[in-house]
């Protein structure tokens, strides 16, 4: 079946089983009202707003700071109204010792150690951007900060994704350039899995590290159109597995900026600078509507602050790994440097009066917007194929 043919086809079951999940994910929701919930925790909480957030079911938890709960824990939440919504404030929560998985228990409590470890040498807004970028910290930034990441398009840098997972490989493929083939691909995907054991298998991890394999390996094999058919298959038995993924704004960034990289390979495929303007042209232009609807912000200076500091993404991320292990001077300095250059570039672009404009994408305004971006895709597309059929 010919891409331009499949993929509007893809387009158009997407949004069938999209509204067929969010039926589903209401009538899950509306029938454990009224009931406790337990489950495992599978998401590593996270400190905001002076709350402790996780999830069990793919309902929210807010609760105080303490008792600590930790990847792994087995949970009884019984709500003050013994009602459930999206989000449960301060309920009743027992925890089953007996049923907890004493490894990822493990692994949150190394975790810990290593956001302390950064803490302790890095002041903010250097630690949390270095742990942002590794283990996919989530905890307080300071407001005006994460204001000029929206005002400049950025934000989605700290929020672990396929995103995140791509720029992983794709310095991991640079540096390895000089080997084989094989062994390249061998090392990349040994880079992800390193990548989702010290992120700590938080599930939106786990999701981006499968799609960006699938992507690493449809690249790879120089079938890219094979890529995007397991690619929507993956999705597609994601949530089935669980509805209440396609609500996760880590799901949809995922899903998002995997295909948009593999959709921009099919029509470049050289490794060029041109084709890396192009790729991330075009990953940007396929999250715009993500990052409006869920803050607010349409940044117009996105694509230049991109492309500033897209390449120094992969260098603190491997550079926050080596600082977990050996916290030398030298390597502070150089992640230091790194983020100076970054919050320079925030905050000269992000200062600027036409930078961005506050506007909460509509989901029927969406749904234009990536029509219109289809329709010009495969405008270029055709025209890149008759171009080479010409010559």
């Amino acid at each position: 079946m010919r891409s331009e043919i499949f993929i509007p086809v893809i387009f158009l079951l997407v949004l069938t089983f999209s509204t067929v999940a969010r039926l589903y994910y209401y009538f899950y929701i509306r029938d454990i009202r009224g009931k406790g919930i337990e489950g495992y925790v599978f998401s590593h909480p996270y400190i905001k707003n002076g709350y402790q957030n996780f999830q069990i079911k793919s309902i929210n938890i807010k609760t105080g700071i303490f008792p600590k709960y930790r990847l792994g824990d087995y949970l009884v939440v019984v709500p003050k109204n013994n009602d459930f919504t999206n989000s449960v404030y301060y309920p009743k929560i027992t925890v089953q010792e007996s049923r907890n998985i004493s490894v990822l228990n493990w692994i949150s409590v190394y975790r810990e150690k290593l956001i302390l470890k950064v803490k302790r040498n890095l002041s903010q807004p250097y630690s949390g951007l270095v742990l942002g970028m590794t283990i996919g910290y989530k905890d307080d930034f300071p407001d005006d900060f994460l204001d000029l990441l929206k005002r400049t398009g950025t934000i989605h840098i700290i929020v672990v994704s396929g995103y995140n997972v791509a720029l992983v490989v794709t310095f991991t493929s640079s540096v390895f350039a000089f080997v084989g083939r094989k062994l390249n691909l061998f090392l990349a995907i040994i880079s992800v899995l390193l990548f989702v054991c010290f992120a700590g298998f938080d599930p939106p991890v786990v999701r981006a590290s499968i799609m960006g394999l699938i992507a690493l390996i449809g690249i790879y094999s120089g079938n890219s159109r094979m890529s995007l058919y397991i690619l929507y298959i993956t999705l597609l038995v994601m949530l089935l597995v669980n509805p209440a993924y396609l609500i996760d704004i880590g799901f949809q960034l995922s899903a998002i900026a995997t295909g948009a990289v593999i959709l921009a390979s099919m029509i470049t495929s050289k490794d060029t600078f041109i084709s890396a303007i192009f790729v991330n042209t075009f990953v940007n232009l396929t999250i715009y509507p993500v990052i409006s609807y869920y803050f607010g912000t349409i940044s117009f200076i996105s694509l230049i602050s991109n492309l500033m500091i897209l390449w120094m993404v992969p260098l603190v991320t491997f550079s926050g790994f080596l600082f977990f292990v050996f916290p030398t001077l030298f390597v502070k300095v150089y992640l230091i440097s790194l983020l100076d250059f970054y919050i320079f570039v925030t905050k000269v672009l992000g200062s600027l009066e036409f930078a961005s404009i506050t506007y909460k994408f509509s989901i029927t305004y969406m749904l234009i917007y990536y029509l219109v971006l289809l329709f010009i895709y495969l405008f270029i597309f055709k025209w890149k194929r008759y171009l080479n059929d010409s010559s």
